[in-house]
Order: structure tokens, then sequence, then C-alpha cells
């Protein structure tokens, strides 16, 4: 039982995490122009440290994974 609760939970985090980067990307896709992209795309010391900044403000912005609460536990799955 607790495993089952376990996953449900695991599934709910991961949902969230998908809705907040699917935003992420249409918002970048609207306003950062593509020549910007481009630049990012070719260089590959640009592109890291733009992932890392964008990977540091998202965590910093929202639960990251380290940061949730664990799965619930035995003591609250299972009566008495």
């Amino acid at each position: 039982m607790a495993f089952w609760v376990a996953v449900r939970h695991g599934r709910r985090a991961r949902r969230g995490f998908l809705v907040v980067d699917a935003m992420a990307a249409a918002t970048i896709n609207v306003f950062v122009p593509e020549r910007w992209l481009q630049t990012l795309a070719d260089d590959p010391v640009l592109s890291v440290l733009a992932l890392a900044g964008a990977s540091r403000s998202a965590a910093a912005g929202s639960d990251s994974p380290g940061s949730s609460s664990p799965a619930p536990t035995g003591s609250r799955c299972w009566p008495g």
C-alpha cells in the first residue's frame, strides 16, 4: 500500500514539473529572439552556462526534487 501511495505522489510531482517546463519553453519561444537562441546553440560554453543558470533559477523558484516533501510513510497509510 505504501509503495502505491509513493508512486502516486511521484507522478503528481512530475506532472507539475512538465507543466512548468512547457510554460517556460513557450515563453522562451515567444519572447527570446531566434538569433539569441542560435548564438547559444552554436557556442558550447554559452550553452552550458545558460542551462546552468536556467536550472538554478528554476530550482530557486519552485519545489526542487531535493526539497520536496517526502512520500507518505507507513504510519499514514495503514489504519490503526
